[in-house]
């Protein structure tokens, strides 16, 4: 399987370079980290998935679908186990969009998926004007984002990391043309049996 050439998961490690920067941008005016706790945190990839975000974080409030306009997915981050893992980056052209889910959550649990996330190692924590599917709503949220030194656009996802994504797209009901792209991403076998195992053994009990 080939890596996704579509305008939804676009590999563009130039635009990926001018991630912070640009990223800055799409808030349009400054925004709170988080308001007041609790706040809510749009999941984009593996963490779409409430099974794997609850194994980290314990028990998470579903808020609902929702859509960042423009802005691309991409698989290119730099993981520390030297595989691809999910990314954002910005285009300008508000017909690019993300789909991820907004969960609640409160600042213990935020810290906490900041260890996961390694913030400060790769992925930087940002805050982002989202639209709310149901309601329409313009809300603020916090989403991981890794810059262009942390990602490289030869990584493929592991096959269980690329299942997560699908199968917390499935769990929120993303577009089928959403989920269409994201199986089409190319992915590869992990090497290490025991993370493998491990990581088969939660998707079995996935939505």
């Amino acid at each position: 399987m080939k890596k996704s050439t579509s305008n939804l998961l676009y590999p563009a490690t130039t635009a990926m370079d001018g991630a912070s920067a640009s990223f800055a941008g799409a808030t349009n005016r400054s925004a709170p980290i988080l308001g007041q706790p609790p706040g809510l945190y749009f999941a984009y990839g593996s963490n779409m998935s409430s099974i794997r975000l609850q194994a980290r974080i314990a028990q998470v409030e579903n808020v609902g679908l929702a859509l960042l306009s423009g802005y691309q997915l991409s698989f290119y981050k730099k993981g520390g186990d030297g595989s691809g893992k999910c990314n954002i980056y910005r285009t300008g052209n508000y017909a690019h969009k993300v789909y991820g889910v907004l969960y609640r959550l409160d600042q213990g649990q935020l810290e906490k998926l900041d260890v996961y996330e390694g913030v400060g190692h790769g992925y930087h924590r940002k805050t982002v004007y989202c639209q709310l599917r149901s309601t329409s709503k313009t809300v603020n949220a916090v989403l991981y984002i890794a810059p262009g030194q942390y990602t490289d656009d030869s990584l493929l996802p592991f096959e269980w990391y690329r299942a997560f994504v699908l199968a917390g797209a499935r769990e929120q009901r993303l577009p089928e043309t959403y989920i269409r792209e994201i199986l089409e991403v190319a992915a590869v076998s992990d090497p290490d049996h025991a993370r493998n195992l491990e990581n088969s053994a939660l998707l079995a009990g996935t939505p």
